[in-house]
């Protein structure tokens, strides 16, 4: 699926949205990754090439928002999706995984889960999560800091790998 030279749909499909404390009631919600520009290698700077994240709730379209790296598309999506009061019950959303080096893994759909025994890769940052699993990126934020300190013994920001 394309809708010219420089644009390509990578991925789309129906996940489920939810609002927080009603993890029971869940509503379907489209997503698309596309990337307009070519194709960069991971490693690569992103010159004039970016992603979009689209979420379409409830048949209304309902949040666009582009960045360098596909992880950096979808975390602008999910924060402008909590400030309307919506998450997503995919597996990028769950408190304990994340995307470890988005800068050079620019087009990655691939999220690691954080653990006390380590990582492990999980392909599928829009595979279905368990709802009750979903945190903010704030939260998400949070865990992925603290696991580097207990795994490391650093803070993020001094961690380079």
């Amino acid at each position: 699926m394309t809708s010219d030279n420089n644009t390509r749909t990578l991925a789309a499909r129906t996940v489920r949205a939810f609002h927080p404390g009603d993890h029971a009631h869940t509503t379907p919600a489209a997503i698309e990754l596309l990337r307009h520009g070519p194709g960069v290698r991971a490693g690569d700077p992103a010159g004039d090439t970016r992603w979009e994240v689209r979420v379409t709730i409830n048949d209304e379209p309902t949040v666009s928002c582009t960045a360098g790296s596909t992880w950096g598309a979808l975390l602008l999506a999910r924060i402008e999706l909590e400030q309307r009061g919506w998450h997503l019950a995919i597996a990028a959303a769950r408190r304990d995984h994340t995307v470890l080096d988005p800068d050079r893994q620019r087009e990655s759909t691939t999220v690691s889960e954080l653990t006390d025994a380590g990582r492990s890769a999980q392909p599928g940052i829009f595979q279905d999560a368990d709802p009750s699993t979903i945190g903010t990126v704030d939260e998400q934020a949070q865990h992925r800091t603290a696991w580097i300190e207990r795994r490391y013994g650093t803070t993020a920001a001094t961690h380079t790998r």
